[in-house]
């Protein structure tokens, strides 16, 4: 269990260290951290985390400028050092906030993923009022994007527990799906099927990276 924590803290260490820069103002930061320390205050765990000891620091900073002790030259000098902090706080940590493996500009205005957007878009496309079965966690895109089909929410289906699982029993989601009349089964290629869903009456009518889109063809 330790060694487990104690790999997590150093791989946390090293998304913000990056190539060294952040781990500079890291050491500024838990030095005032140290400095400023007194017996009634418990700042020394924050160090633990390289964020939370960076806005302590700051913190600490900006208290003694507001608090009015030391000389004027003391306080100037303690303000101008915090905002120096601030700034290269933000600049360091530009590239972790604005990088492409962070944050990618959204795809639309809704932030649904291009490829489910396809996908419903093949589905509008074959049927006038379709009824929906997708994925745990993607009833809300397809409900975003347009109002026309009817999308089972995963409160009303248990299929959706087998949807969530890696190797998921497509005949208990086919099963459970016929039931409901739903025409319509937009799965993702994520999922390892045991056996396809086009062996329980469906067929498979669009597919891309993300998902493929399957149609009731038959009730066997």
């Amino acid at each position: 269990m330790i060694k487990e924590l104690l790999y997590e803290l150093y791989t946390d260490h090293r998304l913000f260290v990056g190539t060294g820069t952040v781990l500079v103002l890291y050491l500024l930061c838990a030095l005032v951290l140290v400095m400023t320390q007194k017996e009634k205050d418990h700042d020394l765990p924050l160090l633990l985390c390289v964020p939370v000891t960076i806005g302590a620091a700051l913190l600490k900073l900006f208290e003694a400028c507001r608090s009015g002790e030391g000389s004027r030259a003391m306080k100037i000098g303690t303000g101008v050092f915090a905002v120096a902090l601030c700034i290269l706080a933000v600049t360091m940590s530009g590239k972790n906030v604005f990088s492409p493996e962070i944050s990618v500009r959204a795809e639309n205005e809704m932030h649904i993923p291009t490829d489910i957007c396809a996908a419903e878009a093949a589905v509008l496309a074959d049927g006038d009022c379709p009824i929906v079965l997708t994925m745990p966690g993607w009833d809300t895109y397809l409900r975003a994007y347009s109002s026309r089909p009817t999308v089972i929410r995963e409160d009303e289906d248990p299929a959706f527990s087998e949807l969530g699982k890696i190797h998921p029993d497509m005949g208990k989601v086919a099963k459970a799906a016929k039931k409901k009349d739903i025409a319509y089964v937009i799965l993702s290629k994520g999922i390892w099927q045991d056996m396809p869903l086009d062996r329980f009456g469906y067929e498979i009518i669009y597919e891309n990276d993300t998902c493929a889109v399957y149609r009731e063809v038959s009730t066997p």
